[in-house]
């Protein structure tokens, strides 16, 4: 190996290592390297006439035979002359031998099927070109080109969805302490309303209280309820008119004693109607007492007429309710008017 160079040496290189018969006899390396390098006599000439050979509009038949004579004088391997065949043949019948699968079978002279050979144009079975590798891959490319679209799109939907969720849980976290910084402020608020309300309704002009845009009177002098009524109205107001709870824990708070009320069923019994001729249902608010003997309950063993006004606590205290009494009883009074 030694003496050779150039293509020659690249040559025994690489048949060197995949070749065990060459490096064991040189008889076989010299065989094999003047196959491969020493043309027949003319050899040069004939290598290309059968390069340039084409068959033209010739039949298969023709071509083949002038084709074998030329082979014939080559001493190019089969392999070597079944591509240039090939090669060399009308583009139809190159489409019919790959679809007969016939490039791969026997040697160069035998590549022509002999029905081919005898035919002077080929017009077989239908031959559908088969799908090239190039194709096939373009058409997974593409395939994975749009799975990749779609999953980008997918994905830019996905972060889009979580940025909305993002922003709305941080917004429904700011609106959680707005609230409760609201209920804060309203708890706060209410306590201080509820201090100046307590401050307010203690405020006394000429023995009046105002509170909540009412005047009110407490009087100590005991008087049945016609004359308590009497002794309001010339003063501008009348007996006390109840509405609602925090009138009633107010006016409660300001009592150590029973006190008249303006309510009562003169007119008609068991109807109960404030000074002002608005009924219970009217103003809605009602605070009997409820406990053991229940009021109203109309007694008549001190009063035959029955008990037909309604005071503020009794004998017993009880300032939390209220207890229809005999109109003559004597008691002290509430006189309102508003302001």
């Amino acid at each position: 190996m030694s003496l050779l160079s150039g293509r020659a040496i690249d040559w025994a290189a690489a048949v060197w290592e995949s070749d065990a018969r060459i490096r064991g006899s040189s008889e076989h390396f010299l065989q094999q390297l003047r196959e491969v390098f020493e043309y027949p006599a003319g050899g040069k000439d004939i290598s290309t006439q059968l390069l340039q050979l084409s068959q033209g509009t010739r039949t298969a038949a023709d071509y083949a035979i002038e084709f074998r004579t030329i082979a014939a004088q080559s001493g190019w391997n089969d392999i070597s002359l079944k591509a240039v065949f090939q090669k060399s043949l009308n583009a139809d019948l190159q489409t019919e031998l790959a679809c007969r699968a016939l490039v791969d079978s026997g040697a160069a002279l035998n590549l022509i099927h002999q029905d081919l050979i005898e035919k002077h144009h080929i017009k077989t079975i239908p031959c559908i070109p088969a799908i090239g590798i190039s194709t096939v891959d373009n058409k997974l490319v593409d395939g994975d080109n749009k799975k990749l679209t779609d999953f980008k799109s997918l994905n830019n939907q996905h972060i889009m969805i979580s940025t909305e969720l993002s922003a709305q849980e941080i917004n429904s976290t700011i609106m959680k302490k707005e609230f409760n910084d609201l209920t804060t402020r309203y708890n706060t608020l209410r306590k201080w309303l509820s201090f100046y309300d307590a401050q307010s309704c203690n405020l006394s002009v000429d023995g009046w209280i105002a509170c909540h845009g009412k005047l009110y009177l407490f009087n100590s002098d005991k008087l049945n309820w016609s004359s308590s009524r009497d002794v309001c109205v010339l003063k501008g107001a009348d007996l006390v008119t109840i509405t609602s709870q925090t009138e009633q824990n107010f006016l409660a708070s300001k009592i150590k004693e029973t006190h008249w009320i303006g309510l009562n069923d003169l007119e008609s019994e068991g109807h109960w109607v404030w000074v002002n001729n608005q009924t219970l249902n009217e103003t809605g608010a009602q605070f009997w007492f409820s406990e053991g003997q229940r009021e109203p309950d109309n007694w008549r063993n001190q009063d035959p007429s029955g008990e037909n006004c309604a005071s503020l606590g009794d004998e017993s205290g009880n300032f939390q309710s209220w207890f229809d009494a005999s109109c003559k009883k004597q008691k002290m009074f509430i006189c309102e008017k508003k302001y």
